[in-house]
């Protein structure tokens, strides 16, 4: 929905009221933007990882995939 400012939420550099200011200015409902406000407001967890996928070209039965720890700057 407001998916250009995710990464600026996450930072905490975006403040989610004025955008749920606009959703009622505009009419949702009050479910849908509680169920929003609820939903910004839960703690947040960001996991970062590596994956390499291994796949047969053309043959979807099997794929095998590993997630590494990114390495550290």
């Amino acid at each position: 929905m407001f998916s250009n400012n995710v990464n600026k939420y996450l930072r905490g550099e975006h403040d989610m009221a004025n955008d749920f200011k606009k959703l009622r200015d505009k009419g949702k409902s009050k479910k849908k933007i509680s169920d929003l406000e609820r939903l910004a407001n839960d703690p947040v967890l960001r996991t970062f990882y590596n994956r390499t996928a291994f796949q047969l070209p053309g043959d979807a039965r099997v794929r095998i995939s590993l997630d590494t720890e990114p390495p550290t700057a």
